[in-house]
């Protein structure tokens, strides 16, 4: 038997951590790695969202959307290349491309 999903929470808590990811590339000028974040893992996730997304059962018919662990992690570490003091514009898109080929993107 399928229960109805009758609570979904979590959904503003992934749509903030996206937004401060492409606020602290824009902010720091990497227009580009907007671009190639947007192409290598935005367009997949809309095509198959269990690719970045899942969830945890807190109740009967109660789910709590998440990122996947690899993929926060992956945008924990794509923010702070992004924002970490003293480095290049250079060490800024070698680190965001080399978290994201880690991350599989």
């Amino acid at each position: 038997m399928v229960l109805p999903i009758r609570t979904l929470t979590g959904q503003k808590e992934i749509k903030e951590m996206l937004a401060s990811v492409i606020a602290a590339l824009c902010d720091t000028d990497l227009i580009e790695e907007v671009r190639v974040f947007h192409d290598r893992v935005i367009v997949p996730a809309l095509a198959d969202y269990s690719r970045v997304l899942d969830y945890d059962q807190v109740g009967e018919s109660a789910f709590r959307c998440k990122y996947k662990p690899m993929v926060e992690l992956a945008l924990l570490e794509i923010k702070a290349a992004a924002t970490t003091p003293g480095w290049t514009v250079a060490m800024r898109k070698a680190r965001i491309a080399e978290v994201l080929d880690m991350a599989g993107f």
